[in-house]
């Protein structure tokens, strides 16, 4: 009678009669297979970048992460990142943005540009993993060689893989799951060997597995591995049931950590809100789509929404029991016939029950990162069984077709699972991808045209940020129409959303009503979202509306105390009104909840900064300092603690942080004007290095007409007229008013012409004369087109006319300049200057000085217009003149 047989694991690594050198050539050939597959359907991942959720949040906009440092490192070992302690694939991170910059990757401004290194790591650790598994297996003994391959093969290329290798924050797991396999060998190799190395090693994988992503099920795999190693507990020396014990103690440690910072983030009570029905059906259905998908790895996705309500007579639950029960049928049969599989189905249990929903932390159902551990117990209790009924039809010995037969159909479902994997991993490729497949499997689960419109607004606003204006317009495009087709459910939040992501494409297409009148529907139909709120109130901020602004954002904060974007936001609002102490306030709420919050610092230093006693300048530098140890090129918050120095007379030490800014190719226009101003005070300017500070200032872009008025002052006391005219050219499209800009082109184009030689001409060599004169000409139709309504197009004017030897044209204008207020107090300002350069430039011309006493005069400055009127009577003895000096006195006298 043939015997079954019985696929227990053996110890395979007792003497063999085949040569040492063949036995590691065996195993160097399967590790070159092993990391082929997963080479092969890892490298195509390459190609995706950041998908959002933690790639994000983790990652990408992480400031201990993104800022790589020693001291960020070290920092990462103290803080709990989201709801879980897992500070190795933090620090991971933070090497990997160290060789992307290092390599010039982010150079572009373009995360995206750098993904795929991130994603090389993901593919390393993943063909590292499979490795192991074999190695692991081997070590365990499971009969052939040649098994071992098989397990750690399918382990390589099976598509419920894909999402842990495509997904970057995969590598949490797969940082996990490598230090959990390493351990496990490290542990079966002490079993045999008893050397103290390895009984370090398991201590510390199994150390390093906690800090990657805590495994609860880590003992019960050692249980596994001692059983699977002696063939029975009784065999298992003493020493290294320490060892098991002193490796269980430091995972319950880690275990009871993370359990407590999942408490502290109310995921577990978050999570409980979300169901309602026995708890024992939803394991029902996770595991049963565990099973299903594990045979039938298609409809894969990278969320799989969780039923709200549940029982056991609901249809899903009908059809999850009738997979698990002829599955548990199956399994007891089994269990009970073949050692192996019973220790593969073991395996499985036991790393899969800490993800079942009993406890639920996020309202899922299950998620295919959850399989990558388990998915090795489920291969070996399967392979294994697959393994005896071959050897059942084929007998002992197989004909030569049986075998070819057999070869082509594991090639046909290799090449299936390598297809299947690869495609499941175009999915994690792009944001946008993600969310189309899971649009695609649950089109009528609520609010998921919603998520894809607004992962359609995001990339708009990503396409617009790189001036990439007519795929920003297609995205929102996008977004409105996909808005849309979320406002055709019932769903009050769904209705909500769709709305929203309208109202927010809106806006940015700029159709600023339709979207204000939009997001207020929204309000109607859910007047609790704090978040609605938020974006409501930033609409209402930019056309002015702050009052309502404020109104929203305040009770944003009530209901989101913990909502950081709407506590910064609401205190910047306080901070412009002058409520510093509400403002204060707010800011130190938002650092309560995140200790690197970029704006709230940078608000509280803003205050310090704005009280202006030495002790808050110290707080302001003190602040400022610790921000920028970690943050070194927020060039804004070097700007600040600049301001700070320069207010407490540290001179020196402000120029210093000055200067590092102006080495930046990003540098900001306030710390070079600030620059430039320090050197014009200390008097340091023979270098020539103030020219070049307002030129540099004036290319990168001024932030607004103050900076540009006080360029112009700068450049023209410098006789740097050209300078002056160029840096008034590139500000048109830049400053706000492209109209106003323009006219302070033209007054700057006449200044310049009104600087010059006596006879009126602007002479360069080589170029012909240009009349001042003409040029006013020339600028006339240009301004009068203009309605000469902005007091700049006044100025000029009335310089023109001094041009043209029109002194009462010149008093008109300025006369109708003196009506304009304070609007028109730099106009003026610098129409004082234009008459005092006019005057230097040609001393027969007296007309500029009784301009000037009359703008002297208007400005309440009683006693230098009397004393330069004096001088124009001395100088010109004319009737007009002195009528016009007359009339200027009873004005001065009165």
């Amino acid at each position: 009678m043939q015997q079954t047989p019985d696929l227990s694991i053996t110890d395979d690594l007792s003497p063999s009669k085949k040569p040492a050198n063949s036995q590691a050539g065996g195993l160097w050939l399967h590790v070159a297979g092993v990391v082929t597959l997963s080479l092969i359907v890892g490298l195509p991942t390459l190609t995706g970048g950041f998908v959002g959720g933690d790639d994000h949040q983790l990652v990408l906009n992480h400031a201990l992460v993104n800022h790589p440092s020693f001291s960020h490192a070290m920092q990462l070992f103290s803080i709990v990142h989201r709801d879980l302690y897992q500070p190795l694939p933090m620090v991971f991170f933070s090497f990997q943005f160290a060789l992307a910059d290092g390599l010039g990757l982010f150079e572009s401004g373009e995360a995206s540009a750098g993904a795929w290194l991130f994603h090389l790591f993901n593919v390393l650790m993943h063909a590292t993993n499979a490795v192991l598994v074999l190695i692991l297996l081997r070590r365990l003994g499971l009969g052939k060689h040649t098994h071992a391959l098989a397990v750690a093969s399918l382990f390589a290329i099976h598509p419920l893989q894909a999402e842990t290798i495509a997904w970057l924050n995969g590598q949490m797991m797969l940082m996990s799951t490598l230090f959990a396999l390493a351990s496990l060998i490290a542990l079966a190799t002490f079993a045999r060997e008893a050397h103290w190395k390895w009984a370090v090693l398991a201590i510390l994988f199994t150390a390093c597995c906690g800090l990657s992503k805590v495994r609860l099920g880590l003992p019960v795999l050692m249980l596994i591995v001692l059983f699977a190693s002696a063939g029975t507990f009784r065999r298992v020396a003493m020493r290294t049931w320490l060892l098991w014990i002193g490796c269980t103690l430091i995972n319950i440690g880690f275990v009871a950590l993370n359990i407590w910072t999942t408490a502290q983030a109310e995921l577990f009570s978050g999570g409980a809100e979300h169901f309602e029905g026995p708890r024992l059906a939803r394991v029902v259905l996770s595991l049963a789509f565990y099973v299903q998908h594990f045979f039938w790895p298609v409809g894969l996705a990278s969320w799989y929404p969780a039923p709200q309500t549940i029982e056991w007579t609901d249809h899903a639950t009908l059809v999850a029991l009738s997979i698990l029960i002829p599955t548990l049928a199956w399994v007891t049969w089994a269990s009970l016939r073949y050692k192996g599989f019973l220790l593969g189905v073991l395996w499985f249990g036991a790393t899969i029950a800490s993800t079942l929903p009993l406890f639920p932390a996020r309202n899922i159902l299950a998620a295919d990162r959850y399989m990558y551990l388990p998915m090795i117990g489920m291969i070996v209790a399967v392979y294994l069984f697959a393994e005896s009924l071959h050897g059942q039809v084929t007998k002992k010995r197989a004909s030569s077709l049986s075998r070819a037969i057999t070869g082509a159909m594991i090639l046909v479902l290799a090449v299936l699972l390598i297809g299947l994997n690869v495609h499941t991993s175009s999915y994690y490729a792009t944001p946008i991808a993600k969310m189309e497949r899971i649009t695609a499997l649950f089109p009528h689960q609520p609010r998921v045209w919603g998520w894809l419109a607004w992962t359609h607004h995001h990339e708009g606003k990503e396409a617009l940020a790189y001036g990439r204006e007519e795929k920003a317009r297609k995205h929102f495009e996008q977004a409105i129409e996909l808005g849309k087709r979320e406002l055709e459910r019932t769903d009050a939040k769904g209705q909500s959303d769709g709305h929203q992501v309208i109202a927010m494409a809106l806006w940015d297409m700029g159709q600023r009503k339709k979207a204000i009148d939009r997001m207020q529907i929204a309000l109607l139909v859910d007047k609790q979202s704090p978040l609605l709120k938020f974006r409501l109130a930033r609409m209402y901020a930019e056309i002015d509306r702050t009052d309502d602004a404020i109104s929203l954002l305040e009770q944003a904060v009530e209901s989101a105390p913990k909502y950081n974007p709407v506590v910064n936001a609401l205190a910047k609002h306080y901070q412009k009104r002058g409520q510093t102490e509400k403002a204060r306030e707010l800011f130190h709420q938002a650092l309560e909840t995140n200790s690197y919050e970029v704006t709230a610092l940078m608000g509280l230093s803003e205050l310090d900064i704005a009280q202006a006693t030495p002790q808050t300048l110290q707080n302001a530098i003190e602040r400022l300092h610790s921000l920028l140890l970690w943050m070194p090129e927020n060039l804004e918050a070097r700007t600040n603690l600049g301001v700070a120095l320069a207010n407490l007379g540290r001179i020196e030490e402000a120029m210093r942080e000055y200067e590092q800014i102006a080495e930046s190719p990003y540098a900001l226009p306030t710390a070079l004007l600030n620059l430039a101003g320090l050197y014009e005070a200390t008097g340091q300017v023979d270098s020539g290095r103030i020219p070049e500070l307002l030129s540099q200032a004036s290319t990168v872009g001024l932030d607004s007409f103050e900076q540009a008025l006080f360029v112009q002052q700068m450049f023209l006391v410098r006789g740097m007229y050209d300078s002056n005219s160029q840096m008034w050219r590139e500000q048109i499209d830049v400053l706000p008013n492209k109209n106003r800009t323009s006219a302070w082109h033209k007054f700057s184009g006449i200044v310049k012409h009104m600087a010059f030689h006596a006879d009126g001409s602007y002479r360069r060599p080589g170029v012909p004369p240009i009349d001042a004169g003409d040029l006013c000409k020339q600028e006339l139709p240009a301004l009068i087109s203009a309605n000469r309504h902005l007091p700049i197009e006044m100025a000029t004017l009335a310089c023109c006319a001094l041009i043209a030897d029109d002194i009462d044209e010149a008093l008109s204008w300025l006369d109708r300049l003196n009506t304009t207020g304070v609007a028109g107090a730099p106009a003026k300002q610098q129409l004082a200057l234009a008459c005092d350069l006019q005057a230097s430039g040609h001393p027969q011309n007296l007309w500029p000085a009784l301009l000037l006493a009359h703008i002297l005069a208007s400005d309440g400055l009683i006693e230098p217009a009397k004393e330069l009127l004096s001088q124009f009577e001395t100088r010109c003895q004319s009737s007009k003149c002195q009528a016009l000096a007359e009339t200027l006195k009873k004005q001065l006298d009165g």
